[in-house]
């Protein structure tokens, strides 16, 4: 097998769009969630809270409520003044979108639900 060299791109990726798109693309794909949490959780002070702020509409502002206020560490501490930006869901919805489809892991999902689960509509 040949490998193929691809340009390497002179652009950085903004991590604050990147944390928007995985909100969104994050509840088709779980594990894309908890990776960017523990990254989050680890590297949060990387995040810039004004481009943050700007892209907040760009993704799941629900699902990035939740995920900021879940987060527990010095690294996230200013990301949690980022959750006044967002706004929870209107009704209640799984997190993950798989779990709509079962009402077995939909049931559990609530019955498991936390205050901050209920404060934001996702469970």
């Amino acid at each position: 097998m040949e490998l193929i060299a691809l340009p390497l791109s002179q652009d950085e990726p903004l991590i604050e769009e990147l944390i928007a798109q995985t909100s969104l693309i994050g509840r088709y794909k779980p594990r894309l969630i908890d990776g960017m949490a523990g990254w989050l959780q680890k590297h949060g002070d990387l995040v810039n809270t004004s481009l943050m702020h700007k892209q907040i509409g760009n993704g799941d502002p629900a699902a990035i409520g939740l995920l900021f206020d879940i987060l527990t560490s010095k690294e996230t501490t200013k990301l949690k003044q980022l959750t006044k930006y967002c706004r929870p869901k209107e009704k209640e919805e799984m997190l993950f979108y798989a779990a709509e489809t079962s009402p077995a892991m939909k049931a559990q999902a609530i019955e498991n639900g936390t205050e901050l689960n209920r404060k934001w509509n996702l469970f």
